[in-house]
């Protein structure tokens, strides 16, 4: 009986990683680096129509949503989970920190696009980075962090170098500092001179045109 039971344990141990395994294939666990490949490349060539005019086009318009959705937030657990964070526009790094998130970080105002950080990741793939075959069986987060991290790898260290805190979920899925940024006040400020100086141009221009 001893024996019966010892060779159960070794097949059962076993058996286990095989089905974990095969759960994982099958998109049954989570999304693999190859099923997130696919239902994002999906995803950023469905059309939403802006005005759903039947029935076809409401169900076209919240599967658009739906996949945009889950390819976003992934992709965005997988940056801002890591401790990235994003630089703005160049024009309003008017510090050495900032000048410092510049170099090192991705940039949100010309390098990821606006509608969302999966069209990046889909983008990668299409310009030559590969999946391996680990990403048949792995969490899509893992392939996007190998990428974000071949291509800005410092980034997390250099923002904690500079003084700026991680980002940190929210329960309606927005990305917030854990702590006041101390370092971003000199950004907004920069931004906020130069919107002042442009309304004050605008105003010499309406007067010099009366």
């Amino acid at each position: 009986m001893n024996e019966i039971h010892g060779k159960l344990k070794y097949i059962l141990f076993a058996a286990v990683p095989c089905i974990f395994l095969t759960l994982a294939y099958f998109n049954v666990l989570y999304l693999t680096g190859y099923n997130y490949a696919e239902l994002c490349w999906e995803a950023t060539q469905i059309k939403s129509p802006e005005t759903p005019k039947d029935f076809r086009d409401v169900m076209e318009k919240a599967k658009f949503n739906d996949r945009t959705k889950q390819c976003e937030l992934i992709a965005n657990k997988a940056m801002f989970g890591r401790g990235y964070v994003t630089a703005g526009n160049p024009d309003y790094a008017v510090t050495p920190e900032l000048k410092e998130i510049q170099k090192y970080c991705p940039n949100s105002f010309n390098q990821l696009p606006i509608f969302g950080l999966h069209y990046w990741v889909v983008g990668q793939l299409e310009s030559g980075d590969k999946l391996t075959i680990f990403d048949r069986f792995l969490p899509a987060r893992f392939f996007i962090e190998r990428m974000i991290d071949k291509k800005w790898g410092q980034c997390p260290q250099i923002r904690s170098k500079v003084g700026i805190p991680r980002l940190i979920e929210q329960v309606d899925g927005r990305w917030v500092f854990e702590s006041e940024c101390i370092p971003c006040k000199a950004e907004i400020e920069a931004a906020n001179a130069q919107k002042q100086a442009l309304e004050i141009d605008n105003q010499k221009w309406v007067f010099k045109k009366k």
